[in-house]
């Protein structure tokens, strides 16, 4: 038995050696070869995995960038950053031509103690300022005026000034500007005063006179307004 062992390593071993030389060991080894890829051309295919995510080699977006294929969001519309919007309605009817609402809730009031017609040698000043209303309703009016009066030797005078509407008196709106006696002095001041008035256009201005013994005086910066209130 002993003997038999290394007979038997030795045929296989011979055996080996002889179908290695063959053609038909050769082919063998080659056809066993053949079954296994190669590991380079298998992990070749993970490059392609990739393009799961691509159309044409463009990406899916939600937000519309440039290259890429937008798609709806959650809100089941497309991004407003490509500019998909619905075309134009038509347009509203036109208004009526001079079509004019109702005056406003605005109120106003003042009050009326004495008028520049207390005294009665009042003549116009400055410039007159024209408004157009469109209802019948009250006028507030205010102006402002910068005078200087000069008086005779001996004596004290004053310059009066009042605000007119269309040659109406504005009640409340009389001042009087007093010079020292036999000199020179002055006052800058504002007035102010509300005044009904019907629709239509109207001129505000200034009016003033002087008392006896004023010699010399002097208007300046002679301003005036108006704003139409919403009640008569």
């Amino acid at each position: 038995m002993r003997q038999r062992a290394p007979i038997v390593l030795s045929v296989t071993a011979l055996v080996v050696a002889v179908l290695a030389a063959t053609p038909l060991g050769q082919a063998t080894a080659k056809h066993l070869t053949a079954k296994i890829p190669p590991f380079a051309k298998t992990a070749g295919f993970s490059k392609l995995s990739d393009n799961a995510n691509k159309l044409n080699n463009h990406r899916s977006t939600l937000r519309g960038l440039a290259g890429t294929i937008p798609v709806v969001g959650a809100n089941g519309k497309l991004p407003a950053s490509i500019g998909a919007v619905g075309p134009a309605g038509p347009a509203g009817p036109r208004g009526a031509v001079g079509a004019v609402g109702p005056p406003g809730p605005t109120n106003g009031v003042a009050s009326k103690n004495r008028g520049p017609n207390d005294y009665t040698n009042n003549t116009d000043i400055g410039d007159p300022l024209t408004v157009n209303v469109d209802t019948p309703s009250t006028l507030f009016v205010f102006g402002r005026v910068e005078s200087r009066v000069t008086c005779a030797t001996n004596q004290g005078c004053s310059r009066h000034y009042g605000l007119y509407v269309d040659g109406q008196q504005v009640l409340g709106t009389l001042v009087e500007v007093y010079g020292p006696i036999g000199g020179t002095g002055g006052d800058a001041f504002a007035v102010f005063g509300t005044i009904s008035v019907g629709a239509g256009q109207h001129s505000v201005r200034f009016r003033a006179g002087n008392t006896q013994y004023v010699t010399n005086f002097l208007d300046l910066y002679t301003n005036i307004g108006a704003i139409q209130l919403g009640n008569t």
